[in-house]
């Protein structure tokens, strides 16, 4: 998938400390968010 500039980010659910499904967008509705994914090997 790539987006081009300007375009929204596709709506993404993740899960929460407690295993709760939160769509991303929550985090970012006051003020701005940064994500990033660390993959887990072993």
């Amino acid at each position: 998938m790539s987006l081009e500039l300007g375009q929204r980010v596709p709506e993404l659910e993740l899960v929460d400390p407690r295993g709760q499904r939160v769509a991303i967008s929550r985090y970012w509705q006051r003020q701005p968010a940064v994500f990033f994914f660390v993959r887990h090997l072993g």
